[in-house]
């Protein structure tokens, strides 16, 4: 007999006895109807505790906004505002849990967001703190340097780009400005 022959034989006898035999183990059954849910609670926290911030960053005065002494309550109230979603912000990446494989990148993502928005809420207080003696111009260049610092902040990596947040992401109303 050659070759192929044998082969063909003893993968036929292979495939007979295979199918004779019962599984040891019955197959996975699949009772995931959608995303984990601690996927979703995690997306949940992340989004509500940026979407505010985010938004507040558009709502800051310009430069122009703040030309005379008058202006400045308007410069500290907006800075006050910031400082207040900045706080929100932070306190509320901080409670957010771990995430398993294959959505671990999240907390590398967190820990960059915590980084940046715990510093610019240490400059937004120092400038509420100084703007009062300083007037006028500290105030527009307070603006503008934290208009610019929220503005250019680009994180080296974006939480809808974490495996099984970015669909649960598209899902949330609250994530709709928030990536």
């Amino acid at each position: 007999m050659n070759v192929l022959r044998r082969v063909a034989v003893a993968a036929a006898c292979c495939a007979s006895v295979a199918c004779g035999t019962a599984p040891t183990q019955p197959p996975p059954t699949s009772t995931s109807s959608g995303p984990d849910q601690t996927v979703v609670s995690w997306v949940a926290g992340y989004c509500v505790a940026l979407k505010d911030m985010v938004v507040e960053v558009y709502k800051l005065p310009k430069e122009s906004d703040i030309a005379t002494e008058a202006d400045l309550p308007k410069a500290d109230a907006a800075l006050q505002s910031l400082q207040a979603k900045l706080q929100t912000a932070v306190s509320g990446l901080e409670k957010l849990p771990q995430l398993s494989p294959p959505a671990q990148d999240a907390d590398a993502i967190v820990a960059d967001r915590l980084a940046t928005y715990r510093k610019l809420l240490g400059q937004v207080t120092e400038y509420r703190a100084v703007m009062p003696h300083k007037g006028v111009r500290y105030a527009q260049s307070a603006l503008v340097v934290v208009g610019v610092d929220l503005a250019a902040y680009k994180p080296p990596h974006w939480a809808h780009d974490v495996p099984g947040l970015g669909e649960v992401m598209k899902a949330n109303e609250d994530c709709k400005l928030v990536v």
